[in-house]
């Protein structure tokens, strides 16, 4: 089968490597904004009318987002082209934020109340109790632009900073998002879904630190999947709401909640793998499978993926992904400490450090800057110590960095 993969960045290459795993023949399709820093890409394009002339004359069966980029291109190719895909009514839902939480509300589907501003002057008049407030753009990721703001003087400068300034997606930020804050336990949600079938590939327990406003993934852990009772089962019901609400047919998407004491809340339903990283080494020990090689397997062995439909599964082991983080922005110049991680007991692997003379701005954003390091055992308290351990080393330094 040959299946085009739009704008494969961040865990983009996952999939591919995921299909290929089957044998696909994979068409490989960037915007013209990224071919300069990708490899061996069959199409460039910078019109949604070029990538659909361009993956009808390739012969493609199917095309797949390879990234938060690719979204709205594999919506509007899927549609003209009758191809598997999403519910084309409800495209603008999956491309726009706004259009998003407006549909769930409007559905009856709890998620956080919003307003969107231009500029400073536009901003509600806020009482102390209003407060604290979320503020980010309106379309970007990885955690770009997101701030808590707990007084009015914050939220005025988070605003002005943020509006008209160009966002990680490359947007222009011409409105930003005040959404409520919501109190409550964070979980990254991974589905992929086959004519309107989802199955729930990983509930992850997000252990969230926030940095001078900004929110911080430190490291996301698996938990149990149990259909029928606990935590699990809320937000399998509630995430399965949103997807459909959002007409979310067949595909990956990557979902944020937040469990409150009233229930299950959105943050958003993003449509694609969960990035920046989808190991498949590290998930299948770790989990059994990637989200990757879910979605692979829905296309290639629809069976025995649709036998996973509301079967619950207890968790393989203690799993988590850490997000590594630098002490300070600047140049890496070693990375000789890695080493003292690699030598935890729990430590499974580690995927896209830095190279040396790497230049980084901002540490604290979720895109891997710093590398990914996934830790499992069959032991908690193992798995527990090596977690404290890692971070202990991480808080020394575990790169040289200079300004």
């Amino acid at each position: 089968m040959k299946i085009c993969v739009v704008n494969p960045l961040s865990s983009g290459s996952c999939l591919i490597e995921a299909l290929k795993d089957y044998g696909a023949e994979i068409f490989v399709a960037l915007d013209e904004r990224f071919v300069k820093s990708y490899d061996n890409y069959d199409l460039a394009f910078s019109t949604n009318d070029e990538l659909i002339a361009g993956v009808k004359a390739s012969g493609c069966e199917l095309v797949l987002s390879g990234s938060e980029f690719a979204v709205p291109n594999v919506d509007a190719v899927t549609a003209a082209l009758n191809m598997k895909g999403n519910e084309s009514a409800t495209a603008v839902c999956r491309a726009n934020k706004v259009d998003m939480l407006s549909r769930i509300q409007d559905l009856g589907l709890d998620s956080a109340g919003f307003k969107l501003v231009k500029s400073v002057s536009e901003l509600p008049s806020y009482d102390e109790d209003s407060f604290p407030v979320f503020v980010k753009p309106v379309n970007s990721a990885g955690s770009d632009g997101c701030f808590r703001c707990d007084d009015i003087n914050s939220l005025q400068s988070r605003v002005e900073s943020l509006v008209n300034a160009e966002n990680l997606l490359g947007n222009i930020n011409t409105r930003v998002m005040v959404q409520e804050y919501i109190q409550g336990q964070q979980y990254v949600v991974n589905t992929v879904s086959l004519d309107s079938n989802h199955v729930y590939g990983d509930i992850l327990e997000v252990n969230l630190e926030e940095v001078d406003g900004t929110p911080v993934y430190r490291e996301i852990s698996a938990t149990d999947i149990d259909y029928n009772k606990g935590v699990s089962k809320d937000i399998i019901k509630y995430v399965s709401g949103c997807l459909d609400a959002l007409g979310v047919k067949n595909g990956a998407a990557h979902t944020e909640v937040r469990v409150t004491e009233s229930g299950v809340k959105l943050i958003e339903v993003n449509f694609r793998l969960m990035g920046p990283d989808l190991y498949i080494d590290a998930f299948s020990f770790g989990v059994g499978y990637s989200q990757a090689s879910l979605w692979a397997e829905s296309i290639f062995e629809p069976e025995r993926f649709l036998s996973r439909v509301g079967v619950s599964k207890p968790k393989k082991m203690n799993f988590a992904m850490v997000y590594l983080r630098g002490h300070k922005a600047g140049t890496v110049t070693s990375r000789i400490d890695l080493s003292k991680m690699r030598r935890l007991p729990a430590f499974h692997s580690l995927r896209q450090i830095p190279p040396l003379g790497y230049v980084t701005e901002n540490p604290k954003l979720t895109t891997g800057d710093f590398g990914i390091a996934y830790i499992a055992h069959d032991s908690k308290d193992v798995f527990e110590n090596t977690l404290m351990r890692l971070k202990i080393l991480e808080h020394d330094g575990l790169y040289g960095i200079r300004d």
